[in-house]
Parts: C-alpha cells; structure tokens; sequence
C-alpha cells in the first residue's frame, strides 16, 4: 500500500493479479506480516497518480555495490515505486 504496509488478497479474490487497487479497507492483526485487504476496487495508474498526486516525488538516490557508487533515480507514489532508472 502506498504507506509501505505490506497487503494480501483472500485466496480466489477475484482481484488477484490486478496491478493497481484502491484499498478502501484493510486490516493487520498485531504481529501479522502484512495487512489483509476486505474491500477494494480495480484503478488503473493515471487515476492512482491523480487521486494521490501529493504522495508522488521523485527522488535520486546514490549508495554503494560490491565497492562501486550506483546512483539511480526513482519515481514513487508514496511507498510504491513506479520508475526505478541508473
């Protein structure tokens, strides 16, 4: 979900597989790894960025791999990345 919580789909949702949801409902159980959502619907990503335009920045980030700096540029919707490019 876009504040970083993990979610999961009932087993035989009929949304399994849809790449964008507006998770109306959803909930955790304490010490449980991810959210469980009850209640959703299909969106696509132009309506995801419109709805939540305020959670979408764009950041560049630099670190390091096997001794060498890699930096990338990265597009986000809050928690979830959308463009991950060197």
């Amino acid at each position: 979900m876009s504040g970083g919580t993990a979610a999961e789909l009932a087993p035989g949702s009929g949304l399994v597989g849809v790449d964008w949801l507006a998770v109306a409902v959803a909930d955790r159980a304490p010490g449980a790894p991810s959210a469980r959502v009850r209640l959703a619907a299909v969106l696509d990503e132009g309506t995801a960025r419109a709805a939540a335009g305020s959670l979408l920045r764009s950041e560049r980030e630099v670190g390091w791999s096997g001794g060498d700096v890699v930096a990338r540029e990265v597009l986000r919707l809050g928690a979830i990345g959308l463009v991950d490019r060197p």
